[in-house]
């Protein structure tokens, strides 16, 4: 019995110990995931950065514009009787705005994209991490489980060594009994137990 009990202590610690293992490594992943997600979240905040650098870099240009259109005026005011040069200055400032609108937007759209694919990635981290934390749980609970059932099997080999011992009691006094009746049948009659046994055949 005792071999027993040691060999199932020790069935019990390496799988506890398996468990632990597993345990251990989904918890590194889910660190790892997090320095993931950490460096993600500087990446985004070095994006947002940027596009506040590009605003400012963009309202200068609509300052930069502004003041080309009020020197554009001066221009008109200067030049007024001279039709083919207003003409060319006001081509010269429609073009310019063109040039600004179409760099703002380029701008705009690479940055809404860079956003966008760290969005995605973000979410496809989190996802993974709900897994990760998913997978620990059922760790968690398959190491519970295995717990109670060892819990249960000690009580069932409790009960059986307990009853082990009712039943060498009772061969104990089966053999006392016996033992008293030999002796009574020697002491009455002479004889020893199988001898009467024979007789009585």
């Amino acid at each position: 019995a005792i071999g027993e009990s040691s060999g199932f202590a020790e069935d019990k610690s390496e799988m506890l110990s398996g468990l632990q293992k597993q345990y251990d490594a989904v918890l590194e992943d889910i660190a790892l995931m997090e320095e993931s997600m950490n460096r993600d979240s500087e990446e985004l905040a070095s994006l947002r950065e940027s596009l506040a650098r590009e605003e400012i870099a963009q309202n200068e240009l609509v300052s930069q514009k502004n003041m080309l259109l009020n020197e554009l005026s001066h221009i008109r005011s200067d030049i007024f009787d001279t039709a083919d040069q207003v003409k060319q200055s006001r081509s010269q400032a429609e073009a310019l705005e063109k040039e600004l609108k179409s760099v703002v937007l380029v701008k705009k759209s690479e940055i809404e994209a860079g956003l966008n694919d760290m969005i995605v990635q973000l979410k496809n981290a989190g996802a993974a991490a709900q897994e990760k934390y998913a997978k620990r749980e059922e760790l968690l609970q398959a190491q519970k489980d295995l717990e109670s059932g060892l819990e249960v099997a000690m009580l069932n080999k409790n009960d059986l060594i307990e009853q082990k011992y009712r039943i060498i009691a009772n061969i104990e006094k089966i053999e006392l009994i016996r033992e008293n009746l030999q002796n009574k049948i020697w002491d009455d009659y002479g004889l020893t137990y199988a001898n009467a046994e024979k007789l009585k055949g």
